[in-house]
């Protein structure tokens, strides 16, 4: 009885991926440029489009996300944030999240990159 060889594996092409740039965002303590404000806003953007609409705690991300956009886009201060909150335009959580981004412009945040660790759809 014969027995088969075999089939020859053809060779695996490598095929080199596309370079990922690296987002141009502050260290941490650092206060952003403009530019990295305006690259923010475009993550951000980005992330908006995908992201899982309610947390597990029904909150609202989405909103979450619009409030630290315009935080970034018209320099939000604490005081606007807060009567943003008071008027039931944003929720606590809402509000929060407005307040990460004002951290984030005056480089008092622990988070470099605030379009990071939301929860995206599959």
């Amino acid at each position: 009885m014969a027995t088969k060889k075999p089939a020859k594996r053809a060779a695996k092409k490598t095929v080199a991926k596309p370079a990922v740039k690296k987002p141009n965002l502050p260290e941490q303590g650092e206060t952003p440029t403009q530019e990295q404000i305006d690259e923010m806003i475009v993550r951000l953007e980005e992330v908006h489009k995908v992201v899982i609409q309610y947390s597990i705690f029904g909150d609202d991300n989405l909103v979450s996300i619009e409030a630290m956009i315009e935080v970034l886009r018209n320099n939000l201060d604490d005081e606007d944030i807060y009567q943003r909150e008071e008027d039931g335009d944003w929720s606590e959580s809402n509000a929060g999240h407005a307040r990460d981004a004002r951290n984030w412009l005056d480089g008092q945040s622990d988070e470099v990159d605030l379009a990071d660790g939301w929860p995206l759809k599959r």
